[in-house]
């Protein structure tokens, strides 16, 4: 009897699930799903504080470093992009300045020297979680050194590649270039479009004019 009573139980159960057409219908799952995480993404961008938001466009000559710098929940965040010539320290002096003593991640667009030059530097005076590059080297003494600082310290190294999406506190990181290492060295550099709740960066700028396929809605 309770054999029986079970079997009409499991019967049941599976006739309210089933359609019509014999396949369980679980979109009503699928929409609640769907709308907790519509939900919480929304909550999660109230929840960023866009004045928080530096950009620092370092002035390093002629050379790249930028530093994006935001707090969130008591929490202070730091992204750089670029360390500068290897002829100078302004890079790193400009950090120490503005009183940067750690860095999340570095992020060298390309090997050149005007991109890596002060890495090692800053390796050796600021704590540095991750170090980024494109994984095409280059026989140079700044790249060597570059490379050296980065893999003798205790930063994790990473090379990234196109459609990976990182996170750094609520600043969300997609890769756009490179696909992977091949051609020009130029044209194959480490490219990222950056958002901060509402606004977002594409970075470097020049990726644009790289044939770099980014997304429309990209803002300034």
């Amino acid at each position: 009897m309770t054999r029986r009573l079970l079997s009409l139980f499991i019967a049941f159960t599976i006739f309210l699930l089933v359609g019509c057409d014999g396949a369980i219908d679980t979109s009503s799952v699928q929409d609640e799903k769907q709308t907790n995480e519509s939900e919480k993404q929304v909550e999660e961008k109230a929840d960023i504080n866009l004045e928080s938001l530096k950009v620092h466009y370092i002035d390093v000559g002629q050379a790249d470093a930028t530093l994006f710098e935001f707090q969130h929940k008591g929490e202070n965040f730091n992204l750089l992009i670029d360390t500068g010539n290897f002829n100078s320290s302004n890079a790193l002096d400009y950090l120490l300045d503005h009183g940067v003593d750690h860095i999340d991640a570095v992020m060298i667009t390309h090997p050149h020297a005007d991109h890596v030059g002060q890495l090692d530097k800053i390796i050796e005076n600021i704590t540095v979680d991750e170090v980024w590059m494109s994984g095409y080297t280059i026989t140079s003494q700044t790249f060597e050194r570059a490379m050296e600082a980065a893999l003798n310290s205790n930063a994790t190294y990473h090379e990234p590649r196109v459609g990976e999406v990182y996170d750094v506190g609520p600043l969300a990181i997609e890769i756009l270039n490179p696909a992977k290492i091949e051609g020009s060295i130029h044209e194959n550099c480490l490219a990222v479009r950056l958002t901060y709740g509402d606004v977002a960066f594409i970075v470097p700028a020049k990726a644009i004019n790289m044939g770099i396929r980014i997304k429309e809605e990209v803002f300034f």
